[in-house]
This record gives structure tokens, sequence and C-alpha cells, in this order.
């Protein structure tokens, strides 16, 4: 089975509920953002901006095992 970034996107986005993902908006920086849902008032929600979908996920699968973003 073949997979491609539309594909790969969907499948980021059932597995992180907790995070709103999408492609950048056309005519903006290229590439893919998360904002994290729901966070305290006053606490800013964390952000993500990568270029490749791939390295969206591996963000994401980071950040969900504590290491943080590299």
């Amino acid at each position: 089975m073949s997979r491609t970034p539309a594909k790969e996107l969907a499948r980021l986005k059932v597995h992180y509920p907790e995070w709103i993902i999408r492609t950048v908006e056309p005519g903006q920086a290229q590439g893919y953002t998360a904002q994290q849902r729901g966070a305290g008032r006053g606490e800013k929600p964390l952000s993500i901006h990568t270029l490749t979908v791939t390295e969206l996920g591996t963000r994401l699968a980071e950040l969900e095992e504590g290491r943080g973003p590299s």
C-alpha cells in the first residue's frame, strides 16, 4: 500500500486528536502545521511547523514520548 502525503496527514489527524493538524495555506510558508488543542487559560498552545508530513509525524511522536522537539 502506497503512502501519499494526504494519507499520512489523515493518519496523523486520527492518531493525534489533541492536535489541530493541517496543510499550510497556499501563499504562506510551505509545509504542515500542528497546534495543540485545549491549552489552559493564559497558556500558549504548542505549535509545530515542518516542511514534510513525515517530519511532522516524527515531531509529534517525540512530544508524545516526552522527548520534546529536537
